[in-house]
């Protein structure tokens, strides 16, 4: 059962490596929890008659290496030491950010690396990604994964993308990794990124109803 889209507060998760159920006090920034019952009650400030959570399970974790963004689309984003991240919105002043599902894009150095030794001259931003990662494979990611991202909190929501027109990276080497290894998610919990923040990805293991 999915959660609805405006979930917020969290009740519990597995760490990774560590089976049991943990309170929300202990895992502050993932996104899992939304009230189930009297909608009009809950805009009125009273609580829902139940709420309805995710159990998640921690299940890779990493680190960001470059934090990117641009002005335009279609060119590859500049490095930056950081960028807030904007609940359903994306990344302040880039240009892929919006009310849409791939409000920010990960690819990690690993795939770069490949790039790099098919003679390609790129880097992190070369690939227009806005979070390059280390340590994180992401051809194990799930849609509906939930990436967390220093205090952010981002929802994996497409895997890879079609490529209409050949990039300058594909003129270079007849290649482009973007489209087959690039991850695009949406902000579920706005919070600064930064270079150096720990990456976890997340997964929903089970579905809890609490009173």
């Amino acid at each position: 059962m999915r959660l609805p889209a405006a979930a917020a507060d969290v009740v519990g998760f597995h760490e990774q490596g560590r089976p049991g159920l943990r309170a929300a006090n202990g895992l502050s920034g993932w996104a899992g929890c939304g009230r189930r019952g009297d909608r009009a009650g809950a805009r009125n400030g009273k609580l829902g008659e139940a709420t309805l959570c995710a159990e998640l399970t921690v299940v890779q974790s990493g680190r960001a290496v470059a934090v990117s963004i641009s002005a335009e689309k279609g060119v590859a984003k500049a490095n930056v030491q950081s960028a807030l991240a904007v609940e359903g919105h994306g990344l302040e002043g880039d240009a892929h950010a919006g009310a849409w599902h791939r409000q920010v894009s990960l690819l990690a150095l690993e795939s770069i690396a490949k790039m790099i030794d098919k003679g390609a001259e790129v880097g992190p931003g070369s690939f227009a990604e806005n979070i390059t990662t280390e340590g994180v494979d992401f051809s194990q990611v799930q849609v509906g994964d939930q990436v967390r991202v220093g205090e952010a909190v981002l929802e994996v929501t497409q895997l890879g993308k079609e490529c209409h027109d050949r990039c300058a990276i594909f003129q270079q080497v007849g290649d482009c990794v973007m489209p087959r290894e690039g991850v695009f998610a949406r902000v579920l919990r706005g919070a600064r990124i930064r270079v150096g923040d720990r990456v976890e990805i997340a997964r929903r293991t089970a579905d809890i109803t609490t009173a």
